[in-house]
């Protein structure tokens, strides 16, 4: 080619391009599609609309079949988002992030608390060793979950009454 990007067919169909910056793809016959860029990244494509991506830094970002997307940093952090909005984090500590489709996000410490915030802005804290709980609403009423299993209901007006489940 005039612009130096040399082309080359493999009697198995396979295409092997070299261009002048130094990138190098090679195509298979299913579609498959491998690309090694200069700067030590690596592409991979593949029939099915998925893709893979190595950068040098040890980071990777993965776009699935179903347009979901992998997010690995270094550290080994991972997260991963949905199509619909769901998304899933885990960071280095062992602790999780995920957002629901419903807006609602939930955190995960490794201690056994977990945290979610509601779209209404209600907040539930939950012990997950004691199997205690307490749900706060921005009005001011407050449902808790004592380890015998009890629900207790304080209302925004100070009312208290026992309750059934949440």
């Amino acid at each position: 080619w005039p612009n130096g990007r040399v082309r080359q067919t493999h009697a198995d169909g396979m295409v092997i391009e070299r261009f002048p910056d130094g990138t190098q793809s090679q195509t298979a016959v299913d579609g498959t599609r491998v690309t090694q860029h200069p700067d030590g990244s690596i592409v991979q494509e593949l029939p099915d609309g998925s893709s893979m991506h190595q950068h040098p830094d040890g980071s990777v970002r993965q776009v699935l079949a179903d347009k979901s997307v992998i997010e690995q940093a270094p550290d080994g952090s991972r997260k991963q988002e949905w199509p619909d909005g769901r998304v899933h984090q885990l960071h280095v500590d062992g602790s999780t992030m995920v957002k629901g489709t419903d807006g609602s996000i939930t955190h995960t410490m490794t201690d056994g608390h977990r945290v979610t915030k509601f779209e209404d802005g209600s907040i539930l804290s939950e012990d997950l060793e004691t199997n205690t709980s307490m749900r706060e609403w921005p009005d001011g009423k407050i449902q808790q979950r004592l380890d015998d299993g009890t629900v207790i209901e304080r209302t925004a007006d100070g009312g208290m009454r026992p309750i059934d489940g949440y």
